[in-house]
């Protein structure tokens, strides 16, 4: 996969806005467009798509949003103001109409299940082809039939054939029956409305929706990591994102309802300051580690006249007990993962609040794993500006987004696009898409270690 970014005419970062009108112009066939609706901000990120999988990068536009909760939309108006607001601010950045985009999705309520379902009767002489492996799991479209529940993806595992399991790759075994393990990730059906609702009343259509965890790890993972046995944790505003990696493959999806708000926000409720002068003090000064000299810094009380002296060793130590809180319920969704060998595993820490001082360090010791700090780029010309794990998801979308253009090596599942249908189709039709995504790069690691 290889990234080259606009140097000439079109900006990296997001233009002033401007008295003079912008000629906007219809944008190319081959010009992406990746939208991350976090719980405090949005940012928009626009791409052209390369034949090899790759993307050119040409802008990207970050506005503050206060339109979610935990991850899901709570203010449809709010929220569609700040996407309509970074689309805007991207337009003119590259002067091109963005009337579509790939949107990232993500909340409290996604769930996960593995499954085994068969596939339908081989065909073929008893040997298995690339065309029986299209084919839809047999009880699959009934399986997400559950009401109020919605299906975001269907990631393909392995495949079992004659009692033995852990197959990859089937294509050319004899056998009359196969049966294909799936991880299968949903989403509350008014969570994913509203977030579509919002980015259509922003004046854009949804091409698909993207797993943000998801994207964070093609963002700052290496595919030899995702072979291997990775954890990627997405810390971001409102939640923290936890997504297991085996065999090159997608194991495990898991949310955790704690992320950067809570962190300021406990800050704001102990000493009756402003969010925003809570937020700008963790910024500045909080860390895991509590230090030993005593500074202090001044609050503004609400309600009062007179700001209050705290000292840095106690914002330290309230940010030290909310990481310790969340490194527990890191190491319960793993547990609860059943993920073999996890203590193999190296955990991969990503998003805005993954910044925070010590927070690495302490989750390393707290689950006795090696921990590193996942930052997208890595390649020559990647913008310096987008070399930071807060925007980790809007790049791993606009990754997601350029590999839509190469050729399928998994066909759709047309019955449950059918059943689905509208809005609704724009998720089940990344069925089996986005099972394409993992496995190049499993195999391409692969070849390069041959």
């Amino acid at each position: 996969m290889t990234v080259q970014t606009e140097t000439t005419t079109r900006p990296l970062t997001t233009a002033v806005d401007k008295p003079n009108p912008i000629s906007i112009r219809r944008a190319p066939t081959e010009m992406v467009v990746g939208i991350d609706v976090g719980t405090t901000k949005v940012c928009s990120i626009a791409g052209f798509r390369k034949n090899d999988g790759g993307f050119q990068i040409l802008a990207h536009s970050a506005v503050p949003c206060n339109g979610l909760s935990k991850g899901n939309v709570s203010d449809i108006d709010s929220t569609s103001d700040a996407i309509r607001k970074s689309v805007q601010s991207l337009q003119e950045a590259i002067h091109f109409k963005i009337e579509s985009a790939y949107v990232g999705v993500t909340g409290s309520d996604i769930a996960f299940e593995n499954r085994r379902d068969d596939l339908d009767p081989i065909s073929g002489h008893g040997v298995i082809t690339a065309e029986d492996l299209d084919r839809e799991p047999k009880g699959l479209a009934e399986s997400i039939d559950e009401p109020g529940r919605q299906l975001i993806h269907a990631l393909r595992m392995t495949y079992s054939v004659e009692g033995e399991d852990g197959i990859r790759n089937p294509i050319g075994m004899h056998s009359n029956t196969i049966e294909v393990d799936t991880h299968m990730v949903t989403a509350a059906t008014v969570f994913v409305d509203k977030l579509a609702t919002a980015v259509e009343q922003a004046g854009v259509s949804v091409t698909g929706m993207v797993l943000e965890p998801m994207a964070s790890g093609l963002a700052v993972m290496t595919p030899a990591e995702r072979i291997r046995g990775t954890v990627l944790v997405d810390i971001g505003g409102g939640t923290t994102d936890v997504v297991g990696f085996q065999q090159g493959r997608v194991c495990f999806t898991g949310v955790i309802p704690i992320g950067g708000f809570q962190f300021t926000n406990d800050i704001a409720v102990t000493y009756n300051t402003t969010y925003e002068a809570a937020e700008n003090v963790k910024l500045a000064h909080a860390s895991t580690d509590i230090p030993r000299f005593g500074n202090d810094v001044s609050l503004p009380v609400t309600g009062s006249d007179v700001d209050l002296r705290v000292e840095i060793a106690e914002i330290c130590q309230l940010v030290r007990e909310r990481a310790n809180e969340l490194a527990r319920l890191i190491k319960i969704k793993l547990d609860e993962s059943d993920i073999e060998g996890l203590s193999r595993y190296k955990i991969v820490l990503t998003g805005g609040s993954s910044n925070l001082p010590g927070i690495a360090e302490l989750i390393q010791r707290s689950l006795a794993v090696a921990v590193r700090r996942g930052v997208p780029g890595g390649r020559d010309g990647f913008p310096d500006e987008l070399r930071n794990p807060r925007y980790a998801t809007a790049v791993g979308i606009l990754q997601w987004a350029a590999e839509q253009g190469l050729p399928k090596t998994d066909a759709p599942a047309p019955s449950i696009e059918r059943k689905q249908g509208g809005r609704r189709g724009l998720v089940a039709g990344l069925v089996k898409q986005i099972s394409r995504l993992v496995p190049r790069a499993y195999f391409a690691a692969k070849k390069g270690r041959n």
